[in-house]
């Protein structure tokens, strides 16, 4: 039997061999690309999910802000037992879970320390004194008038946030630019275990003409105050990478 006689009756078998490896890989290539494409639409999915969750979470401070920017908007002269009442209505512990509270910023010249102190003592509370997180000389403090729960902001009332860089960038920044703006990581005043977190700063202005300030020096100059909240991380983000 010539090799050509013998090669025609292999031929056939050779040829199924070699599909039918050639169909496994492109089978077990297929199923791989699957189950990639399934691990990475599952991934993608799951980070959305943590995006958006985040993103929420990270807007609640926000939420509480605008409603004492909108308790301002109402009051003429803010009192501390106005804004006491607004911040328990609120029940922060409960609806805004990761913000310690939610205060009030007063910018005040250095001249006027002994002053404004002591106009806070006789209209607020008699223990109110101002302090510094760290020595500073500048010619304009930004004091913390109210924080509310007080309970649990003690440490924070009479700071002058000025005092420290990474405050007083966020807190000018938000003055000039007339929106809310966020510290990067701090050490809050408030919280005893020294944890991560930030503030968020929100300004409100004295309307002249009922206009609203438009430029960054009418935003200085029209400066009523600054609404903050100060926000322990771990608390507002929570169990938020267990999200699946």
């Amino acid at each position: 039997m010539g090799h050509s006689t013998r090669w025609r009756g292999v031929w056939p078998q050779v040829l199924v061999a070699v599909v039918g490896v050639l169909v496994s890989l492109v089978v077990a290539g297929a199923v791989a690309s699957y189950n990639r494409q399934q691990a990475q639409e599952r991934f993608e999915r799951h980070a959305e999910r943590i995006d958006k969750e985040v993103r929420e979470r990270f807007r609640l401070p926000l939420y509480g802000l605008q409603g004492a920017v909108g308790l301002h908007a109402g009051s003429s002269d803010l009192q501390l037992d106005e804004f006491r009442a607004f911040i328990e209505a609120l029940s922060l512990q409960s609806s805004f879970p990761g913000i310690r509270g939610l205060g009030l910023v007063e910018r005040i010249d250095r001249a006027d320390s002994e002053r404004y102190e002591a106009y806070v003592k006789a209209r607020d509370d008699a223990s109110f004194a101002i302090k510094e997180l760290t020595p500073s000389a500048h010619a304009q403090r930004y004091v913390i008038r109210y924080v509310e729960p007080l309970r649990d902001n003690l440490a924070a009332r009479g700071l002058d946030v000025g005092s420290e860089a990474l405050r007083r960038e966020a807190i000018e920044r938000a003055i000039d630019s007339g929106s809310p703006t966020m510290t990067p990581p701090v050490v809050l005043a408030q919280d005893g275990r020294q944890s991560p977190g930030f503030l968020m700063y929100d300004p409100v202005y004295r309307h002249p003409n009922g206009q609203a300030p438009r430029t960054v020096a009418e935003r200085r100059t029209h400066l009523d105050g600054v609404f903050y909240a100060p926000v322990v991380a771990a608390e507002l983000l929570g169990n938020v990478a267990a999200l699946a």
